[in-house]
């Protein structure tokens, strides 16, 4: 081992401790209701599914309903 490697050894452990102990706020970001929403989304695909039918389905029902009639009002 080299000088130079020996003493970068060091200040790679105090880098290592540093991420370690930002760890438990990742852990922490992990358990918000929204991740935890996705992590059931994940889990059960079928509801996933069965959401994108519905949210495509009413974005369909807007684009071709609402956009034509804010078009005509910009029209006018």
């Amino acid at each position: 081992m080299s000088v130079s490697t020996f003493n970068a050894v060091p200040s790679l452990l105090l880098r290592l401790s540093f991420v370690t102990k930002r760890v438990p706020y990742f852990v922490h970001l992990t358990s918000t209701p929204f991740l935890q929403f996705i992590k059931v989304l994940f889990k059960h695909i079928w509801i996933t599914i069965i959401l994108g039918f519905l949210v495509s389905f009413f974005y369909i029902l807007f684009c071709t309903f609402c956009c034509r009639r804010i078009q005509g009002i910009i029209y006018l």
